[in-house]
């Protein structure tokens, strides 16, 4: 430490040169804006952070006010916020930092995190100011909140889905009964014809909606989907209508993924009517696919995406496009920019279901007037396609005499199905869940053949059911029947192999044949 009167020595200086190169290689370097400025608000310094943050070199800063980088009524108001400072001392902004907005030179707002210190350099007061840009931030942030909304519509989706069923159930079980039993020239066949007919629409209106919550009943293959592209573009054709060029550019080595083939169709088929109603006037639309590979720079622009190798189905369109506000709300179930009657809302909600049933991604890129494009990440698979399998039994041959153990805890669809298969030949026994059914087979008062179990029960539902029928009675020959989808790539709804399926709502001779089927013809 040099005394009092000593002159700074070559060390001392050499030590000063040293801690001020280190403090400018710091103001230079440090990733957050930063600013000096004094107090009449002139820029003293400005980093190359800051500059790259509002789009000027520091040169166009340096000598004017601050006030220039922010939007009214903050610049008009920035050297009396100064003056009030100097003269309380009193500012919610000095040592604390805030969110403000900062303006580009481009005329472009963005949000910013704004903490300011005061110090005083050559007995003058001076402040030094630190950015930093909260675009991205806030567009995750964003995302965060339309993901956690699309999923409380999800849930609510999938339960008004179940209950409907239950209720299709009933109306098509019994229109259908009904009509089996009057002739065609009867003035009651047309109604109850209509009935059934408005049922059949009813129901795809609740498919749509498990497909958005994710509770879609579905059987996946391994399947190459430029096949089912292919497969599919006559229909598709149809769908958009001549003054629509269609058009396929699809990867002749593109990988293999697991899924419905009826889910490629849904996806398809909403993303092109989304394209056309774009195009009343006619247009362009592509379909194009190609190998992905999800890697860190992917992700640092969609966090939400898993790293891997997926398969990217691109559909993109000539249209109108949208803007912000409405890019944001599209896959909301029942938001549509349509006329009332036009559309349901709920073709692009069933997109976004049926990508996140199958653990992928969608994205969509859209401006007003520049037409709009939807990419589907879908996970790609490292396995052989799946062989086709045998035609589906066709239930000619539906009467029985074996004895049905019936788990339902609907009263009305369980008397649906016993009238049904009791009208066949059937024995049919009766429980309103799982437990009840246990009681009926550890009794062991009748054999019993096959157990029809729904899945959402009191007291013991059907996936616990199956557990314990695996593990008791082995050999006994299961039906699960569900209006609420079992996704079988879901582990909490895991169930052991070989279960079938039937889909609520179901048609009674639909109901028949499937049970003629696994007890055998």
């Amino acid at each position: 430490m040099p005394s009092e009167g000593h002159l700074p020595s070559a060390d001392d200086e050499a030590e000063q040169r040293r801690a001020l190169t280190l403090l400018r290689s710091v103001f230079d370097h440090v990733l957050d804006g930063l600013a000096i400025i004094d107090a009449r608000g002139i820029v003293h310094r400005f980093n190359p952070a800051a500059a790259r943050m509002f789009g000027y070199a520091p040169d166009e800063v340096l000598g004017r006010n601050i006030s220039m980088l922010m939007p009214e009524p903050d610049r008009s108001k920035h050297d009396q916020y100064i003056g009030a400072y100097l003269n309380s001392r009193k500012a919610n902004i000095i040592g604390i930092g805030r969110e403000a907005k900062g303006q580009r030179k481009d005329g472009t707002q963005f949000p910013l995190r704004l903490a300011v210190s005061e110090f005083v350099l050559d007995g003058e007061i001076m402040f030094i100011g630190s950015m930093t840009d909260l675009s991205e931030s806030k567009r995750l942030e964003d995302q965060l909140r339309q993901a956690q909304k699309l999923e409380a519509f999800g849930q609510l989706a999938g339960g008004v889905a179940h209950d409907f069923n239950n209720l299709m159930t009933i109306v098509q079980g019994y229109g259908s009964m009904a009509l089996s039993k009057l002739k065609p020239e009867d003035p009651l066949h047309a109604r109850i014809s209509a009935i059934v007919r408005a049922g059949s629409r009813a129901t795809d209106l609740t498919r749509q909606l498990l497909a958005f919550s994710r509770k879609q009943t579905v059987t996946p293959v391994v399947l190459n989907i430029n096949k089912a592209v292919e497969d599919a573009t006559k229909m598709l054709k149809r769908i958009i209508g001549e003054d629509v060029e269609l058009t396929l550019n699809l990867a002749p080595d593109l990988r293999h993924c697991c899924m419905d083939p009826i889910q490629i169709e849904q996806i398809l088929m909403n993303l092109l009517v989304n394209a056309r109603d774009a195009m009343p006037n006619g247009g362009k639309a592509c379909i194009s696919t190609d190998n992905e590979t999800v890697d860190r720079s992917y992700l640092a622009r969609h966090p939400q995406m898993r790293p891997g190798d997926y398969i990217r189905l691109v559909v993109s369109d000539t249209g109108h496009g949208m803007d912000e506000k409405t890019r944001v709300r599209i896959f909301e179930p029942f938001f549509t920019t349509k006329e009332i009657g036009k559309g349901t809302g709920l073709g692009l909600a069933t997109v976004y279901g049926i990508v996140k049933q199958c653990n992928g991604f969608i994205w969509v890129y859209s401006e007003p007037g520049l037409g709009a494009t939807f990419k589907v990440y879908l996970p790609s698979v490292d396995a052989p396609i799946t062989p086709r399998e045998a035609a589906e039994f066709d239930g000619k041959t539906v009467a029985g005499h074996e004895t049905i153990l019936l788990v339902e805890d609907d009263r009305d669809i369980r008397e649906l199905a016993r009238t049904t298969l009791a009208e066949l030949g059937y024995r049919v026994l009766l429980a309103e869940h799982g437990s009840a059914a246990l009681d009926i087979l550890r009794a062991g008062q009748e054999k019993v053949h096959l157990v029809a179990t729904d899945m959402v029960m009191p007291v013991m539902n059907g996936k616990d059911l199956i557990g314990h029928l695996r593990a008791e009675f082995p050999d006994l020959k299961i039906l699960l029947i569900s209006g609420f989808g079992v996704h079988p790539l879901m582990r909490t709804e895991m169930l052991p192999p070989g279960i079938p399926q039937l889909e609520k709502p179901f048609m009674p001779r639909r109901f028949a044949a499937k049970v003629r089927e696994i007890l055998g013809a």
